[in-house]
């Protein structure tokens, strides 16, 4: 199972295991005071990643 998995995420992007219902995990490292900038800036968006931007949904 995790090598066909594994072989399948080398062969498409994240949207497109998206639409195939794959789920993934999403990871960003920053910087504190980076946090506390986009927080005061960005105040009404769901989701921080762009596929779950796209769908519009949460896995």
């Amino acid at each position: 199972m995790f090598k066909s998995c594994f072989r399948l995420l080398q062969e498409y992007t994240t949207l497109e295991t998206a639409l195939l219902n794959i789920p993934e995990v999403v990871c960003y490292r920053g910087s504190k005071i980076s946090y506390a900038i986009a927080k005061r800036l960005v105040r009404n968006i769901k989701y921080i990643s762009l596929v779950n931007l796209i769908m519009d949904r949460k896995w």
